[in-house]
């Protein structure tokens, strides 16, 4: 029998940033919109999965704080977008990452909290190119149990590969305070624990209202 859930070791998606410095460049927030746009396996080939893009969709959402260098925290978010209606992500100087019809209907998969250590801030390299790594402990919902098929349990660690490409990155100065943005980077999303499972469904038997129809 075909298995409903197709193993995928890499999250692979783009990041959307908007991290405000404050006045005194002491403390830094950051917020993050990463929509998922494929996979890919433990070769590192391409996975193909029915009815992503119409059935449903993969994001992150991560708020982090910074002071004098160091993180004081962050904070992570997996959420599905049933029927994947939540359009596109902008950022600016002006307003955090959004998507253009906003969040309705979308379910929290799991959450965590940053690991100790666990933001690695790679600094621009000669070209203007930088990154980062980001780790956090993460707690499933009884959703995420169900719609990832308990491939996150409490106390998976998930990380976050970060690359921006200097076209990505720009700064802006508003009132005095410097705001960065990242548009259209890119970020790989992995777990210690090994592969995501991943609904593989055509999108006229998804049920968003209902998602125990995984396991019937």
């Amino acid at each position: 029998m075909h298995s409903l859930f197709t193993p995928v070791e890499t999250l692979d998606g783009s990041t959307f940033l908007r991290s405000v410095h404050s006045a005194d460049g002491t403390t830094i927030s950051e917020n993050f919109i990463m929509p998922i746009n494929g996979f890919t396996d433990s070769n590192g080939d391409p996975v193909t999965i029915q009815g992503y893009g119409k059935a449903y969709s993969l994001f992150l959402t991560i708020d982090a704080q910074i002071a004098n260098g160091q993180f004081l925290g962050l904070n992570a978010t997996l959420w599905a977008d049933p029927l994947s209606n939540d359009g596109s992500v902008s950022v600016s100087p002006e307003h955090d990452p959004a998507f253009s019809n906003g969040m309705h209907n979308d379910i929290v998969l799991a959450t965590g909290k940053m690991t100790a250590g666990g933001a690695v801030v790679h600094p621009p390299d000669a070209s203007g190119n930088r990154g980062a790594d980001f780790f956090e402990k993460m707690t499933p919902t009884l959703e995420g149990n169900i719609l990832l098929h308990g491939s996150i349990q409490d106390g998976t660690v998930m990380h976050e590969q970060l690359t921006t490409p200097a076209s990505t990155f720009s700064t802006t100065v508003v009132n005095g305070q410097a705001i960065d943005n990242v548009t259209n980077g890119s970020v790989a999303v992995t777990l210690d624990s090994g592969n995501f499972l991943l609904p593989n469904v055509p999108s006229s038997i998804f049920r968003p209202d209902h998602l125990q129809f995984i396991h019937h």
